[in-house]
């Protein structure tokens, strides 16, 4: 009687000290991501001085760098990099509206890599390549500062303009 008595204390100990494990499946998603933003909103305004004194030059705007652009990527492990590219809705005979996309002041990932300034018009140019998974942030004073210059390209064919608008467009592409 004390073997099986101790026997069974021993498997009841035995029992309490064992591990036992479980286990469950989780599926993650990502969806490729490809979302781009200008800020702050608003639109900008920029207007030709004229000279003061006759002879002299039409003065152009200052340069404007009010715009931030921000954009959030993610591409697929397969995917080609993504690059933004800008177009204007129209062009102004003699004048040349021209875009200098900044480097990146903050954000994750891999961020775009700038193309220096671009002459920008109707047929869409890259200014930023090569963003993969990356988050620039949002709002003003975050992802890439956006400096836009006009100068007169031709003065020949200047001619007074009522205030014009032009649609600056910037698309995400892989």
């Amino acid at each position: 009687m004390k073997t099986f008595l101790l026997t069974l204390l021993m498997g009841g100990a035995m029992a309490c000290l064992s591990q036992t494990t479980g286990s469950v499946g989780m599926g993650i998603a990502l969806p490729p991501v490809a979302l781009v933003d200008v800020e702050p909103p608003g639109n900008i305004s920029m207007e030709f001085l004229a000279p003061v004194q006759a002879g002299l030059p039409i003065t152009p705007p200052r340069a404007n760098g009010s715009k931030w652009l921000n954009y959030t990527s993610a591409v697929s492990p397969a995917g080609n990099s993504r690059s933004i590219s800008v177009s204007i809705s129209q062009t102004l005979e003699g004048v040349e509206l021209s875009l200098l996309t900044g480097t990146a002041v903050q954000g994750r990932g891999v961020l775009g890599i700038p193309s220096g300034q671009v002459v920008l018009g109707t047929t869409p140019v890259v200014i930023l390549s090569g963003i993969r998974g990356a988050s620039t942030g949002n709002g003003a004073n975050s992802g890439h500062q956006l400096l836009f210059t006009i100068s007169s390209s031709d003065y020949s064919v200047l001619r007074k303009l009522p205030a014009t608008s032009i649609i600056i467009n910037f698309t995400i592409l892989e």
